[in-house]
């Protein structure tokens, strides 16, 4: 009788383990500085991607400059891959306000990742180097480079010319 017991009253305490987060349905990243773009991409639930990126010949944030769209799909162990790194990214997500060991004029962004009606926007800002942040960059980065590296085996789709003004 104690056993039937000890097992109801147990097992009346144990908790349901939760589902685990759905995937993202779309992630979409950009990085700037100066305010101008230096790349950025997308990728559906289903892998289909794209990207711009930025190519200047004097280097400079500003026109004239050439924008390269590409469209791929990413494999299948690499969406796996960046939907896991997006699941491991802390929530909410650390600031730069409060850093000490800052860079002026460093490249910064934007990570979205949108799972069914929930949107989630992520900043970052390569210029702080304390040690509370460099984890939240390194994860950032390994997103950025793991869609980039992928992109960078894609053909470029189009090139849009971006002149200076002319005023």
């Amino acid at each position: 009788m104690a056993i039937p017991l000890a097992c109801a009253l147990l097992g009346a305490c144990q908790t349901v383990p939760a589902e685990p987060a759905a995937p993202p349905a779309a992630l979409a990243f950009e990085v700037k500085s100066w305010g101008a773009l230096i790349h950025s991409w997308s990728v559906a639930a289903d892998g289909a991607a794209t990207t711009v990126t930025r190519q200047s010949k004097s280097g400079s944030p500003w026109p004239p400059y050439t924008l390269e769209h590409r469209r791929f799909t990413l494999a299948a162990v690499d969406l796996a891959r960046l939907q896991a790194l997006a699941a491991a990214l802390p929530n909410p997500e650390p600031t730069d306000d409060k850093c000490q060991q800052r860079m002026t004029d460093a490249a910064y962004g934007s990570l979205s990742i949108a799972r069914g009606a929930e949107a989630r926007a992520l900043k970052f800002y390569e210029g702080c180097f304390d040690a509370y942040y460099a984890p939240y960059i390194t994860q950032m980065k390994a997103i950025d480079a793991l869609v980039m590296d992928a992109a960078a085996k894609a053909p470029i789709e189009r090139r849009e010319e971006v002149a200076a003004d002319s005023n």
